[in-house]
Protein backbone atom coordinates (compact mmCIF):
# COMPACT_ATOMS: atom_id res chain seq x y z
CA UNK A 1 0.00 0.00 0.00
CA UNK A 2 1.39 3.19 -0.78
CA UNK A 3 1.15 6.46 1.01
CA UNK A 4 -1.36 8.04 -1.48
CA UNK A 5 -3.15 4.98 -0.94
CA UNK A 6 -3.39 5.22 2.86
CA UNK A 7 -4.43 8.65 2.74
CA UNK A 8 -6.86 8.05 0.55
CA UNK A 9 -8.32 5.11 2.80
CA UNK A 10 -8.47 7.40 5.51
CA UNK A 11 -10.46 9.75 3.73
CA UNK A 12 -13.09 7.38 3.06
CA UNK A 13 -12.82 5.97 6.64
CA UNK A 14 -13.69 9.49 7.64
CA UNK A 15 -16.71 9.78 5.24
CA UNK A 16 -18.13 6.27 6.99
CA UNK A 17 -17.19 8.11 10.19
CA UNK A 18 -19.51 10.88 9.20
CA UNK A 19 -22.27 9.08 7.97
CA UNK A 20 -22.42 6.76 10.89
CA UNK A 21 -22.29 9.93 13.64
CA UNK A 22 -24.77 12.27 11.71
CA UNK A 23 -28.31 11.79 12.60
CA UNK A 24 -29.81 13.04 9.33
CA UNK A 25 -28.79 9.51 7.79
CA UNK A 26 -31.56 6.56 8.07
CA UNK A 27 -30.49 3.52 10.41
CA UNK A 28 -30.81 1.60 7.30
CA UNK A 29 -27.87 2.99 5.77
CA UNK A 30 -25.98 2.53 8.80
CA UNK A 31 -26.78 -0.28 9.33
CA UNK A 32 -25.57 -1.72 5.81
CA UNK A 33 -22.15 0.44 6.41
CA UNK A 34 -21.61 -1.57 9.33
CA UNK A 35 -22.20 -4.43 7.67
CA UNK A 36 -20.68 -4.33 4.92
CA UNK A 37 -17.38 -2.96 6.95
CA UNK A 38 -17.34 -7.30 8.26
CA UNK A 39 -17.02 -8.17 4.92
CA UNK A 40 -15.21 -8.87 1.75
CA UNK A 41 -14.73 -5.52 -0.47
CA UNK A 42 -15.10 -7.47 -3.49
CA UNK A 43 -18.37 -9.36 -1.87
CA UNK A 44 -20.20 -6.22 -1.25
CA UNK A 45 -18.88 -4.66 -4.96
CA UNK A 46 -20.99 -7.04 -6.27
CA UNK A 47 -23.77 -6.76 -3.78
CA UNK A 48 -24.04 -3.06 -4.34
CA UNK A 49 -24.22 -3.47 -7.88
CA UNK A 50 -27.01 -5.73 -7.41
CA UNK A 51 -28.70 -2.91 -5.31
CA UNK A 52 -28.43 -0.88 -7.66
CA UNK A 53 -29.81 -2.92 -10.68
CA UNK A 54 -32.20 -4.06 -8.94
CA UNK A 55 -34.01 -1.19 -7.00
CA UNK A 56 -32.67 2.01 -8.33
CA UNK A 57 -35.02 1.48 -11.67
CA UNK A 58 -38.19 0.66 -9.41
CA UNK A 59 -37.13 3.78 -6.98
CA UNK A 60 -36.62 6.05 -9.82
CA UNK A 61 -40.19 5.09 -11.59
CA UNK A 62 -42.26 5.32 -8.17
CA UNK A 63 -40.46 8.33 -7.36
CA UNK A 64 -41.38 9.98 -11.02
CA UNK A 65 -44.71 8.21 -10.76
CA UNK A 66 -44.99 10.38 -7.04
CA UNK A 67 -43.24 13.77 -8.39
CA UNK A 68 -46.29 13.17 -11.11
CA UNK A 69 -49.11 12.80 -9.03
CA UNK A 70 -50.06 9.09 -10.55
CA UNK A 71 -49.04 7.54 -7.33
CA UNK A 72 -48.85 7.46 -3.44
CA UNK A 73 -47.01 5.27 -2.04
CA UNK A 74 -47.91 5.71 1.66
Amino acid sequence: MTGRDEIELAEYNERIAFVLAHPGFSPWVKEVIRSALMREPVAVLNDLETLNQVLRPKCELEAAMCLNGTVSLH
